[in-house]
Formats: C-alpha cells, sequence, structure tokens
C-alpha cells in the first residue's frame, strides 16, 4: 500500500524494525523505499542506528546503492563517481548474463536458456535504479543533454524497458525543440503500447503524449488525447462529477485525491484550456476549466489558478490580479 498510503507504510516498517523479530527484509525494504520517496536523511539516519544488520540483510551492491543516494545531495560529485563504478559492476554482470544466453542457445538448451533469462531480467531490474539515480544529478541541475548521454549509454541492456524509454522521453521533452518534442512522444508512445494503451493507468502516458502535441502547435492532436483522458474519466469515475459546474449543478469538492491525480483530468482539462486560449476561443476556453472536477478555491492547483485569472481578467480583474499575485509570491508557479 506505499503508493497509496506511504505514511502508514512506513511507520509499520519502522515499527517491524525496533520490535523485533521482523522479516529479515525489512531493513532493506524500509531503506529503498525511502531512497524512493525522496527520504535520504531518514534513510541515513536508520542506516546510521542500524549498522549491524548491513551485512546480514543487505547485498554489497544494495549499500553501494544506498550509500550513492544519500550521498546525493551533499556531495552530488562523490555520489556520482559512486553511482558511475556501481553502474559498472552491473553492465558486467548483464554482460556475462548476454554470454550465457547466447551460449545456451547454441547449445539448444531450454532451461539453461530460461535460467540465464531470468537471471538476466533479474540483474537488468537491479541495474535500472542505478541508472536513473546516477541520471538524476544532472537532471537536477537542468544539464538534460549529459541526462541523455547517460540514458544512451545503456541503450544496449534497457531499450526495451518501459522506466528507460520513459525517462528517455522524459529527457528529449526537456529538450525543448521541435526535434525533440517527436522524439519525446514516439518514446511515450512506445511506452504506451508496451504498457497497454487501453489501460486507465496509463491516461498520465496518454497526457504527455498530448503536452508534446501541444509543444509542437499540433492542436488538433493535442486535443484528441485530451478527450481520450476526459473519456476514460467520465466512464470510470461518474463521482468525480466532470462537468457538473458548467451544468449549473451545484456538488461539493471533489479534493485533491490520489484518484483525481491518478486520472490526469485536471491536467487534461487545464491542456484543452491552453488550446483554446491559443486558438483565441475564449468561450471553450474557460468552458474547459468549469468542466475539470470541483474543488475549493483553496485546494486549487498553481496552474489551474492562472489559468482562471488569466481567462477571467475582462470580467473579474481584481479577482485575477489577486490569484496572479498570490501564485507570484506563493512558489512553484508557471513560469508564465
Amino acid at each position: 500500500n506505499m503508493d497509496d498510503a506511504p505514511t502508514e507504510g512506513f511507520e509499520k516498517l519502522n515499527f517491524l524494525l525496533v520490535n523485533p523479530p521482523s522479516p529479515p527484509t525489512t531493513f532493506g525494504n524500509l531503506l529503498l523505499l525511502y531512497v524512493k520517496f525522496g527520504y535520504y536523511d531518514l534513510a541515513a539516519d536508520v542506516l546510521a542506528a542500524n549498522r549491524h544488520l548491513v551485512s546480514k540483510s543487505l547485498r554489497t551492491t544494495e549499500y553501494e546503492f544506498l550509500e550513492g543516494a544519500i550521498l546525493k545531495n551533499k556531495s552530488p560529485e562523490e555520489a556520482y563517481r559512486k553511482f558511475d563504478q556501481l553502474a559498472q559492476k552491473h553492465v558486467n554482470e548483464l554482460r556475462k548474463l548476454t554470454k550465457a544466453i547466447h551460449d545456451a542457445r547454441l547449445e539448444k538448451n531450454q532451461e539453461a536458456i530460461k535460467k540465464a533469462v531470468k537471471e538476466y531480467d533479474e540483474a537488468l531490474e537491479r541495474y535500472i535504479p542505478v541508472l536513473t539515480q546516477q541520471a538524476s544529478i544532472y537532471w537536477d541541475i537542468a544539464n538534460y543533454p549529459m541526462v541523455e548521454r547517460i540514458f544512451k549509454e545503456a541503450i544496449e541492456f534497457c531499450v526495451e524497458h518501459d522506466v528507460w524509454k520513459l525517462n528517455v522521453a522524459h529527457t528529449f521533452f526537456m529538450g525543448n525543440g521541435q526535434a525533440e518534442f517527436e522524439q519525446a512522444r514516439q518514446k511515450y508512445f512506445d511506452a504506451l503500447n508496451m504498457l497497454g494503451a487501453n489501460n486507465p493507468e496509463n491516461m498520465w502516458l496518454v497526457y504527455n503524449i498530448a503536452l508534446c502535441y501541444y509543444e509542437m502547435n499540433k492542436y488538433s492532436n493535442a486535443l484528441k488525447h485530451t478527450d481520450e483522458i476526459i473519456e476514460t474519466g467520465v466512464k470510470l469515475h461518474p463521482e468525480l462529477s466532470v462537468g457538473s459546474a458548467t451544468d449549473g449543478i451545484d456538488v461539493r469538492s471533489v479534493g485533491n485525491t490520489q484518484l483525481l491525480h491518478e486520472t490526469a483530468l485536471v491536467e487534461a482539462f487545464n491542456l484543452r484550456a491552453a488550446v483554446y486560449y491559443n486558438e483565441k476561443n475564449q468561450e471553450a476556453a474557460k468552458e474547459a476549466l468549469t468542466d475539470m472536477p470541483p474543488r475549493a478555491e483553496e485546494e486549487l492547483d498553481p496552474v489551474t489558478l492562472h489559468n482562471q485569472a488569466l481567462l477571467n481578467m475582462d470580467d473579474a480583474p481584481t479577482e485575477g490580479f489577486e490569484k496572479l499575485n498570490f501564485l507570484l509570491v506563493n512558489p512553484p508557479s508557471p513560469p508564465t
């Protein structure tokens, strides 16, 4: 339940750790999840307080990974060096397993093939987090060409991996050029096909594709993909009251729930509003904002608040200026 209730999850794992006996994987899982969620200082504290568990509970490569992750904020150069060394160990293991698969196929040994492929897949899953952590050091300082270089160096092993494809797509998108947006769109599309184009859990991929089209000024394609997100949300989650405000129906706020985030509905409606605004269709842009699931004003995200201010300036300039000033002094706010 970590994705839905991380606070409760961390409480349970910490409870188990300080109240033995606990499953032997508790220590390692707690540390790796702290790193996954970006709680590097907490990971450092738990590691320091439980040194006696390191040799019992962690592989050498897991410990080296945690060391690098914990160092990221304090010494990114040292963290990168550690990740680079660790990545080379994983690459060597993957090459060794690639050869094992090749040799087993030459010998037509089905059991050996099956065993080597399984070991290769497991080794790849251990390599991917190292690669993404290494690349994130440059991502954090907006050095996207270096991020791209790191991911491209791993293409030999990762070209079919969905996490690799997504990260390469994000990197291309940040390149901020027409060619890069098209490359990003292709990678998002590849990932969507791999994960399931009809899977409602993948609406954020559909949104990313729509955003690429928007950045390339292909507005009809962007709208087509936002339509898909909205239709999926309306069909699966009528409780989110899409369109109720436009129809004049008084409903309570749906809140900023995890479900609302997963549907990508707010983002889709904001993107529709931006498309219509650029096309000088003010009424359609306003309707896109009122169609989104209802939330109280204090629950609105910065993009929605910005778009409301901009689109209602003619009718309510005082409110519009208040919202824009609020965003300015309460970052992060939209760059415009």
